[in-house]
C-alpha cells in the first residue's frame, strides 16, 4: 500500500498469489524517486536473502540517483 500511495504501479501476479510493486533493472518504482526492493517487488514472501540482495542493490541504485 506505501508504494502505491506514493503513486507506484502495482499488479497481481499469480504466479507468485500476491501484489508486487513493478520496479524497473535500478529497482525504481514508476514513482518518481521512489526505489522498492525484497518482498513489496516480489508478491511473496522471498525469504531474507532475496531481500537482503535486492534491498543492497536497490539501495546502491538510489544512491547513484542521488549523485
Amino acid at each position: 500500500e506505501l508504494a502505491r500511495h506514493h503513486g507506484a504501479e502495482v499488479r497481481f501476479d499469480p504466479a507468485r498469489g500476491g501484489f508486487g510493486v513493478v520496479v524497473d533493472e535500478r529497482w525504481a518504482t514508476t514513482a518518481p524517486g521512489v526505489f522498492a526492493a525484497g518482498d513489496v517487488v516480489t508478491g511473496a514472501a522471498a525469504g531474507p536473502e532475496s531481500s537482503e540482495r535486492s534491498g543492497e542493490a536497490a539501495g546502491h541504485a538510489l544512491a547513484r540517483s542521488l549523485a
